[in-house]
């Protein structure tokens, strides 16, 4: 699943949470997220953990698993 709200509008950690709880992702599952470069994000969200950050340019992304 992928999730890339507007950038600078506060939206990624609501949406990350909501979409953790939604059991729309499978067991095996994950979910990238896409989001400005300084933005801090929790390592555990839910039931989903942090698997990768990277950042690139202005960028950064997100990668979260079951765990």
């Amino acid at each position: 699943m992928l999730l890339d709200p507007p950038y600078k509008k506060q939206l990624v950690a609501g949406c990350l949470e909501r979409l953790a709880r939604s059991r729309w992702v499978s067991d095996d599952g994950r979910i990238v997220c896409e989001a400005e470069r300084d933005l801090e994000l929790p390592g555990r969200v839910e039931t989903f953990e942090r698997a990768k950050h990277k950042r690139y340019g202005d960028t950064s992304v997100h990668v979260y698993l079951p765990g």
